[in-house]
């Protein structure tokens, strides 16, 4: 019997390829591992997009996202809990506090089944699709605001977070009523100091300055506030 090596040096396993009956059994062959092959590729890809459509479906509902958010800040509170030194478990005690919130508020949903209440849920959450549009609108014309008057009555500030947060604080509360006089005005205080020095190394608050413009940017702004944007957030629950 002739091995392998022998039949190749001969040649003759080319000539046994060549073979009508070794072609159609090869044939079969490949013909059984391409359906295998191709078979498990449409399981998986249809595994695959099932898993997905099944994630997308999930994520269509708003209680959904609700949940995740809810499950989330649960999770970074327990890691805070366990992670944080005592000095520092003020941060586990917010999110904590947070995730409580957002538990208690979870249980909306069963207002859903109630005849009255359930409707005025559903109205809610329509609500904020608007007034998402709305929040854009306004952030435009409260930093803008805020820019103004922190420049002129902070001027020369030194560029850090409490700088950020300024430009924002005044405006935001001015919407709702507290307009923070004394400070537009400048008016000067025994609790706060025009020295640089002082007020740099954080031993007194910094007095504002007195200018004119911001006054009149106030009441320019209380009026597109107040009455235009309110009104046209009203205008759009309505």
């Amino acid at each position: 019997m002739k091995t392998v090596m022998k039949i190749s040096a001969n040649n003759e396993l080319m000539q046994f390829m060549g073979t009508t009956a070794c072609q159609t059994k090869l044939k079969s062959i490949w013909r059984e591992h391409m359906s295998i092959l191709t078979s498990r590729e449409m399981i998986c890809q249809r595994e695959q997009r099932l898993l997905w459509h099944r994630i997308c479906s999930w994520w269509t509902d708003n209680w959904n996202k609700f949940d995740a958010v809810m499950y989330i800040m649960y999770l970074l509170s327990v890691i805070l809990r366990f992670s944080m030194k005592k000095d520092d478990f003020v941060w586990a005690r917010m999110a904590y506090s947070v995730t409580l919130a957002f538990f208690i508020l979870r249980t909306l949903q069963f207002f859903y089944v109630a005849k009255n209440t359930g409707p005025k849920i559903i109205m809610i959450g329509k609500m904020m699709t608007d007034l998402q549009f709305f929040i854009m609108i306004f952030a435009v014309v409260l930093v803008s605001f805020g820019i103004i008057t922190q420049a002129n009555l902070y001027p020369n500030s030194e560029p850090t977070f409490q700088l950020l947060t300024n430009v924002v604080y005044l405006p935001y509360w001015q919407m709702y009523g507290e307009l923070f006089l004394e400070t537009i005005e400048g008016q000067e205080s025994s609790t706060c100091t025009t020295e640089s020095s002082v007020y740099r190394n954080g031993t007194l608050p910094r007095c504002p300055e007195s200018t004119a413009i911001v006054p009149i940017v106030l009441a320019v702004y209380m009026v597109l506030t107040n009455l235009m944007l309110l009104n046209l957030l009203i205008a759009m629950f309505s």
